[in-house]
């Protein structure tokens, strides 16, 4: 991998190309075109690939064949380990990746085979889906798919998702250049396993120099598999009993929802992962190991898989300079550390400069343990003990995942290091907050995302987009509109919605086919549902954006009906673009010694926000006071950002890509139920025209009014007569 290095000298700045590490994984692509062949099934957990099939068990952070626990003459090989994917160390269905290109074409892979290529190469991936039932498709997340939208991997949007036996191919631009990754985007079977990391390196740009690399996943992982998750949450929302292992809500310090429907169960770091009980135990299931030399420097590339929780991430005695987020580039920060929300990405930099040994890398939630007394989640004196010496350290059990730190020469032990104390005297800098304050006590400062600076301020890719006026010959060429501004309100009304329009996927896509690019008649959303008095809609929720506008897209989180009884954040991803991030706003909170809640309906909103229709808030605005300030002098950009409980983030770009692009929260359940919109950006007559024998799909019957079914020799005999004479 090719880094840049900066020299200041005097008046002068030199850019100094170094060869540093090859790349996370040893493989970066280099060739104009890179081919990748997938095999995407379905598998299990705790067995080994290939043709044995031996099942396994876990006990100390070693693997035993089953039947013989924790007996050292039946340890497993290395060989078998390198077959299993192991998870929470216990057995479960999954999806998994067999690389076809690989020297094991039969092992089977959760996350998926990394991808490594330069920027502009061309990514050509073939994807067979091998599944017993369900169809598939991949998504490219982060990647703008100039020219492409057709392969942005979106099932009924962008293509037709590839049925069980079919191959589909994947031809498309690696741009921009960062920490991306990919993933499944049909159904919920991103967080049954289906992703993996999309790394692409750019040989020119200016970048954080370090010794090494390591791509470092998170995905919040449960006993059950996802469809029965979301089964589980619709049952909620029709007033039908939820199983046992759900409940409805955790709550976070600020007394909004923490996490949906399903308790934190554990979270796999690079497919690994233990489950912790409330008395400190585990189930002693392999962790993830990161291998660092003394006196080294390491870049972290972090990517959010969650479904469903968002989670603290930190290492123990190591500050972490956090130098981009989903991608991009930024003036460096140093912070305890972050909170990573489903879909997102951040690159940190730590330096190997303590003493030898193992150091805890944590991954935890950021529940409100305590205020329910009968959750067993966490060991109440000792946060009595540490609250009485004025002392926070986070929850110990449960709330967690782990993976392990390792310098040179180490042994090969559990740490025994504790996270950063929290002091008046040692504050704790937070990055991305999900509210504006931690309670008192705790002594941690949340850091805004919008306050971050882009690194990259002369590019012109880079710089904010500014409306200007229209040229006489884009008038003459039809263009009416150079600046668009969109309130788009998530909330509950009815069910996962945003502006009360629940999302219905299209049944055939809109990408590619619906005769040609519009959503069919029965489909649209009617113009009721922007009815003042209407609680909401079932429908194709769409909004058009005009080529080349600069387009303002401020996001609201004002809550269920005004009640503001089920505020949750959520984590929104934009496809077929980045935005620059100009303010982001927080709910009200009451900072006292003990507690940060939020003030209440009444007061919980911004001054800047307004709601035009309550109780139902599917139209917002801004307040009184006007559009707030820009929050940053370099604003940063990104793809997916969270909306605080009772917030907003007024974001930015420009609509310079033709296509339809999804627009939806990250938290899955949200997602399938509704909490989405594609957007419609350009016209018909723009819109790419996809390769020849594109796959098509639709409902049958579609719109036959009268159908005689004939067999081939009638319709010969139908047509025959009159071309004889």
């Amino acid at each position: 991998q090719l880094h840049i290095k900066m020299k200041v000298i005097p008046c002068l700045l030199v850019f100094l190309p170094l060869l540093a590490s090859s790349g996370v994984n040893g493989e970066i692509c280099r060739k104009a075109t890179c081919r990748y062949r997938w095999r995407v099934l379905n598998t299990l957990s705790m067995y080994t690939g290939g043709e044995s099939a031996l099942r396994l068990y876990a006990e100390n952070g070693t693997l035993y064949y089953a039947g013989f626990e924790a007996d050292p003459a039946h340890q497993a090989s290395e060989e078998h380990i390198s077959q299993t994917i192991t998870a929470d160390g216990n057995y479960r269905d999954i999806i998994a990746i067999q690389d076809l290109n690989s020297d094991t074409p039969d092992v089977a892979h959760m996350p998926g085979p990394t991808i490594e290529v330069l920027r502009g190469a061309r990514v050509v991936v073939d994807v067979e889906n091998a599944m017993f039932s369900g169809a598939m498709s991949i998504h490219w997340h982060g990647m703008f798919q100039r020219g492409t939208p057709f392969m942005d991997g979106v099932g009924m949007v962008s293509h037709c998702p590839i049925q069980p036996g079919q191959s589909f191919r994947y031809t498309f631009v690696a741009d921009p250049s960062g920490t991306f990754w990919y993933h499944g985007h049909t159904g919920v079977q991103r967080t049954e396993g289906l992703f993996g990391a999309l790394i692409v390196h750019d040989e020119e740009a200016i970048v954080e120099q370090t010794d090494g690399e390591f791509v470092m996943s998170v995905l919040d992982w449960f006993p059950h598999n996802s469809k029965e998750l979301v089964i589980n949450d619709q049952e909620y929302e029709n007033g039908l009993k939820k199983p046992a292992y759900s409940f409805l809500n955790s709550f976070g310090y600020d007394g909004f929802a923490a996490g949906r429907s399903s308790p934190f169960h554990t979270a796999l770091i690079n497919g690994k992962g233990r489950v912790f009980e409330a008395d400190g135990g585990d189930n002693g299931a392999p962790v993830e190991i990161f291998n660092v030399d003394a006196g080294s420097s390491y870049r972290f590339r972090v990517i959010g898989a969650q479904g469903q929780w968002a989670v603290r991430v930190s290492v123990d005695g190591h500050p972490l300079k956090i130098v981009a987020i989903d991608g991009f580039e930024i003036k460096a920060t140093v912070a305890e550390s972050f909170i990573l929300n489903g879909g997102e990405r951040f690159d940190f930099v730590i330096e190997a400069n303590q003493p030898a040994g193992n150091y805890w890398v944590r991954v935890e939630t950021f529940q409100n343990e305590w205020a329910d007394t009968t959750l067993p989640l966490c060991n109440q004196a000792l946060y009595d003990a540490n609250k009485a010496n004025g002392v926070y350290k986070r929850c110990p059990y449960r709330q967690r995942s782990l993976a392990v730190l390792r310098y040179g020469g180490a042994p090969t032990a559990n740490p025994t290091t504790t996270s950063q104390p929290c002091t008046a005297t040692s504050r704790c800098r937070v990055l991305n907050c999900p509210f504006k304050y931690f309670p008192r006590n705790f002594y941690s400062d949340c850091i805004d995302i919008a306050s971050m600076q882009r690194r990259d301020r002369t590019s012109e890719e880079d710089q904010v987009p500014r409306p200007r006026r229209l040229t006489v010959g884009e008038r003459l060429l039809g263009r009416r509109i150079s600046r668009q501004t969109e309130f788009l309100n998530i909330g509950f009304q009815d069910s996962t919605s945003i502006n009360g329009k629940m999302h219905l996927s299209p049944v055939e896509p809109p990408q590619t086919q619906a005769y040609r690019y519009a959503i069919p008649r029965a489909q649209r959303c009617p113009r009721h549902c922007n009815n003042t008095n209407d609680p909401g809609c079932t429908c194709t929720h769409t909004v058009s954006l005009a080529s080349n506008a600069v387009v303002d897209l401020i996001f609201t989180n004002a809550g269920q009906d005004g009640s503001f009884a089920h505020f949750a954040p959520h984590p929104i991803h934009i496809h077929g673009h980045s935005f620059h991030v100009m303010a982001t706003g927080y709910a009200k909170q009451n900072v006292t010694a003990d507690t940060a809640t939020h003030q209440g309906p009444a007061t919980l909103l911004p001054d800047v926000l307004a709601c035009l229709n309550p109780p139902h808030c599917t139209q917002m605005g801004w307040g009184t006071n006007g559009r707030p300030a820009v929050t940053s002098r370099y604003p940063i950009r990104k793809d997916t950002i969270l909306i605080p409980a009772g917030g907003f983030a007024w974001l930015r770009l420009k609509a310079d890509n033709v296509g339809w692009w999804m627009v939806h929260c990250h938290i899955e359940p949200h997602q399938v139920e509704g909490m989405a919109l594609i957007l419609d950006e350009g016209s018909p007559l723009e819109m790419p025209i996809p390769p020849p024998h594109f796959p098509t799909c639709m409902s049958f019957p579609r719109g036959q009014r009268r159908h005689r079914h004939r067999n081939h020799r009638e319709n010969l005999l139908k047509f025959l007569p009159p071309i004889l004479g």
